[in-house]
């Protein structure tokens, strides 16, 4: 299923209501600039592209990503070995969450549910002691 929402005049957030944004696998951002350049951003499961630029055929009338453009859609070891190099180990997804590293924009550079998941893989790959808790090392 695909639903389409305004984002309105500031772009910041869709229109409507905010569970829009609830549970949807990906959400894809389609932008256009100053110049009247197409982009594209995708952040969910499986899915982190960012912004990318979009080259129209108006023969065709279709967006196609640049040539030029390279992205990776799974990230998780890249992302794993990014908690693994955090100074305290996360208790929570929240907690990775709140420590990943930020960009000099201040942002992230990566949607929560990214982090969720490799907090998940994380979690998975650490030894448990007797009562199924995760030990320190």
């Amino acid at each position: 299923m695909v639903l389409c929402a305004h984002s309105g005049w500031e772009g910041e957030r869709s229109r409507g209501s905010t569970a829009l944004e609830d549970w949807p696998d990906s959400i894809l951002y389609m932008t256009k600039n100053a110049a009247k350049e197409r982009h594209l951003t995708a952040d969910g499961r499986d899915v982190d592209l960012s912004k990318t630029r979009l080259d129209y055929d108006p023969e065709s009338r279709r967006y196609t990503l640049r040539d030029d453009t390279v992205f990776t859609i799974d990230h998780l070891e890249n992302d794993v070995a990014t908690i693994e190099a955090m100074p305290q180990p996360p208790r929570s997804a929240n907690a990775a969450w709140e420590a990943w590293p930020r960009k000099a924009d201040g942002k992230r550079g990566v949607g929560q549910e990214r982090v969720r998941k490799a907090s998940d893989e994380w979690s998975a790959r650490q030894p448990t002691g007797p009562h199924g808790g995760v030990t320190s090392g």
